[in-house]
This record gives structure tokens, sequence and C-alpha cells, in this order.
């Protein structure tokens, strides 16, 4: 995807996320135009505020989707079981904990590197490792 640099200042007049005739000459909807970081903080601050959440988080969603299927299929590979089904079921339900867990806890600092940034991509592919370990874990002992 082509990165386009956007104005720091989005004037408060027009919302995130919709087109300006500049957008529009691009063909990209704004959403398109912002890193993770940035859409990650509107999200949060949408959810602050008591806005939807819905538009950007689904952006988010869906540009995390493949890597977030990976980190699925290397668990189910490890566990030696699991279905494109269970995947997309796993998926689900790592962006609902993220919604209702991880945008609390998401504090931008690395644990491993203290003073170094923490991506929000690596925040929600963790929960998503936990997510399909945990089911995994669950069937194990349930089979036994």
């Amino acid at each position: 995807m082509q990165r386009v640099n956007l104005p720091r200042h989005i004037p408060v007049t027009q919302p995130l996320g919709t087109r300006t005739s500049r957008d529009s000459l691009q063909g990209l909807p704004v959403y398109e135009q912002l890193t993770d970081e940035e859409l990650f903080a509107e999200v949060t601050r949408r959810r602050a505020t008591g806005e939807a959440v819905g538009t950007p988080l689904g952006a988010l969603c869906a540009r995390w989707a493949r890597p977030a299927r990976y980190v699925i299929g290397q668990i189910q590979g490890s566990y030696g079981r699991g279905s494109p089904a269970d995947a997309d079921e796993l998926f689900q339900d790592a962006v609902g904990k993220f919604l209702d867990r991880g945008l609390d806890q998401f504090r931008g600092v690395s644990e491993q590197m203290p003073g170094r940034s923490a991506s929000p991509k690596t925040f929600f592919l963790r929960i998503v490792k936990h997510v399909a370990i945990d089911f995994y874990r669950r069937h194990r002992e349930e089979l036994a």
C-alpha cells in the first residue's frame, strides 16, 4: 500500500474518516492513510468519548487479520489440530478481548525493552496468541 503523508493537524470541522477533495483525488479513505498507531489512537479517543469505534477498529482488524491468522495457524500446528473455522472463531474472540480489555491495558511501552515504545499490532497479536493457546489447551484437557 502506498504511504501518503497527512498533516499532523486534522481540523476539528472535519471528523476523522471523512474524505476531502485531496483524499478523493488519491482515491483512498483517510483510515487507509493512517499508521496503525494513529488509527489505534483514534479508536481509543473515540472509546474514551463514547463515540462509535466500529469503522476505525474495523480498519485495524482488516490490517491485522492476515498476521493474526498466521499466528493462529502456528498455534494450531503446534497442537496438531484446528480448522479454518476455528481460526475465524479465534480471531473474533481475540478482537472481542482486545476491545473489552486490551484497549484499557495497552500502555505503549515495551515490557522486554523498557524505554522503547510498543506497537498496538504486537499487543493485539499477543492477545491472539493467548486466545488460541487457551482454546486448544481447554480442548486438550477435555479430551484427556
